[in-house]
């Protein structure tokens, strides 16, 4: 799991499968960094580098995002949470806790960040 440099956990969400690559949107639930995570689940190695604007965290932390599409991204947690089997549920944060780190924060997509996944999105 990943974070801002300020320590705010990240949100994420699965934008498309290219060949064996799965591309994620990922943004700090602060509003920024916006971000582009690209995953090869077949690579014979685990990396442990962690893209610029972000850091690493350890021990278990409960999950933030899904591995599908999510269309107002990142705003719906608790929609797109209570979709899932439920099963599934207790892995992931609790709405509560997403939605007071969300208050107040300004989730619009930087130019240059919208340009390159509606890029992404055409292939």
């Amino acid at each position: 799991m990943s974070t801002d440099p300020s320590g705010h956990r990240i949100i994420f969400h699965r934008i498309k499968l290219i060949e064996n690559i799965d591309v994620y949107e990922v943004v700090a639930l602060s509003g920024s960094p916006w971000g582009l995570f690209f995953v090869d689940m077949y690579h014979s190695r685990k990396s442990r580098l962690t893209p610029n604007g972000f850091q690493r965290l350890s021990g278990p932390q409960q999950f933030i995002g899904f591995n599908h599409y999510w269309d107002d991204f990142p705003c719906g947690f608790a929609e797109q949470k209570q979709a899932m089997p439920k099963d599934l549920r207790l892995v992931y944060a609790s709405i509560d806790s997403v939605a007071r780190e969300m208050i107040g924060r300004n989730y619009e997509r930087p130019e240059l960040h919208e340009a390159v996944l509606q890029q992404i999105l055409a292939m």
